[in-house]
């Protein structure tokens, strides 16, 4: 496993790297070293629920559109389950096991307590680029995208701007239109289709309820069943979340296509982990691994690069620092840097063999791993005071992962425990504990993190 280089090192590896890159002359993509990055992440979407995926309702016209002149990662795993681990690995680099944000701590959040951080010795994304001559600014969702949780590390300008894209995007366009000229790294992130799925009604095109209750009034725990008109409607609330961050996000578009940024701007479009829609009676996120909860978009537009599909498995998070920087000529230290995935954008044969996930509860110390391989995935449950307990999955043959097959593949069974046992070596950092500032728990009460007493 992958070591990262922290603080104290920082220096002197990328003064190093100045002086290589100086040396070496221009390398195959140097006209792309002072790009602005873009980095979108819309919190809680599936891949499967966007069009440019296969999804048969017209949820995303504008990322579409994108999509059709990017490169597009059709089997993109996330490394966790929810929103600040994944989103922590997706600023490091690191898994969640290795910068510590792993386990969610309900009953801590619920009676208002600490909460971890990010350790402040870990070197962020935003850190390097601050380093070559970034402006890093982020308009946020909040929440578990707090300050309080440590990932505002290196950025000039971290605001939360609101819990839609209407409020996050206008002021992200008015920061970009009042900055001309400057090299700048933005990270745009809201929860539209986070829980509770209410879009306003000009986005609820996909499906008129039509059932005994009152649409409004429809909960979770009315549905009994996946054929119900009350399932159709929640669904169909998902999906018009989904069709206003689209909304919202077109205008970004719109502003780099019309002021001819998109010439110079790499443009990232993600989310940090999925949602469960009733599949095994089951709705929300945070646990456990399934492939409805970590299996996202991930598109990326580089100029001068045309459009691709790119079918293999590959780390959503753990893969845009590595791959940021090597777009943008920066080295770095080769166990994140292996990671990246431009040379699978360039066209080499270069497969990721193996892609772990975690996820876990600090109640009863309930910790789900995964290790997923293109046809096989092992999902691995710790318990306090439980037996471990492994589910085995044919991907290829039952990707909705309906069957549990380990018994009747004893070997595949082991090879892929021995491996993801093996992980546990890896370095690791320790999350430091901070009280939660009462605008992040009213932030998150909006949400349904906290529950009302």
């Amino acid at each position: 496993m992958k070591r990262f280089v922290n603080r104290g090192g920082l220096f002197f590896f990328l003064t190093l790297s100045i002086f290589t890159a100086c040396r070496s002359g221009r390398s195959p993509e140097s006209d792309l070293k002072d790009c602005n990055i873009i980095l979108i992440s819309i919190d809680t979407l599936r891949a499967d629920h966007l069009h440019c995926y296969g999804y048969e309702r017209e949820t995303s016209p504008n990322i579409d559109r994108v999509a059709s002149e990017s490169i597009v990662f059709e089997n993109a795993v996330s490394q966790s389950a929810w929103t600040l681990p994944a989103h922590a690995s997706m600023m490091t680099g690191l898994l969640p096991s290795e910068h510590g944000l792993i386990f969610y701590d309900n009953e801590g959040l619920n009676n208002m307590k600490e909460f971890g951080t990010l350790d402040g010795n870990i070197t962020t994304l935003a850190e390097i680029l601050k380093t070559f001559a970034y402006t890093n600014v982020s308009y946020n969702g909040g929440a578990w995208i707090d300050p309080a949780f440590g990932l505002r590390q290196g950025f000039d300008l971290y605001r939360w701007g609101g819990r839609y894209f209407k409020y996050n995007v206008p002021k992200s366009i008015g920061w970009i239109k009042a900055n001309p000229g400057k090299k700048f790294f933005l990270f745009l992130h809201a929860f539209d289709v986070h829980a509770p799925y209410n879009a306003s009604p000009e986005f609820n095109v996909f499906y008129k309820y039509r059932g005994p209750s009152k649409a409004e009034e429809i909960t979770l725990g009315m549905i009994k069943s996946l054929e119900s008109p009350e399932y159709e409607h929640i669904v169909s609330q998902y999906d018009a979340g989904i069709r206003r961050a689209d909304h919202e996000l077109g205008q970004l578009f719109e502003l780099l296509d019309e002021s001819g940024l998109s010439e110079k701007t790499i443009l990232i479009i993600t989310s940090d982990h999925g949602e469960m829609l009733g599949e095994r009676g089951k709705w929300d996120h945070i646990y456990p691994l399934y492939e409805e909860l970590i299996r996202v978009p991930l598109i990326i537009k580089i100029p001068g690069f045309k459009r691709a599909a790119i079918k293999g498995q590959v780390p959503a998070m753990t893969s845009i620092l590595p791959t940021v920087l090597d777009i943008l000529g920066i080295p770095f230290d080769k166990d994140v840097m292996k990671n990246s995935l431009m040379p699978l954008i360039r066209g080499r044969d270069a497969r990721f063999d193996v892609i772990s996930s975690e996820t876990g509860r600090i109640k009863r110390h309930r910790l789900c791993r995964a290790i997923r391989m293109e046809k096989w995935k092992l999902v691995y449950y710790e318990e306090a005071n439980r037996k471990p307990r492994i589910e085995l999955f044919d991907l290829e043959n039952d990707p909705k992962e309906q069957q549990e097959v380990s018994k009747q593949n004893p070997q595949v069974t082991k090879e892929l425990l021995d491996r993801l046992l093996s992980f546990q070596g890896s370095r690791r950092y320790e999350t430091i504990k901070k009280k939660i500032d009462q605008r992040t728990l009213e932030q998150l009460k909006s949400l349904g993190y906290i529950q009302e007493k």
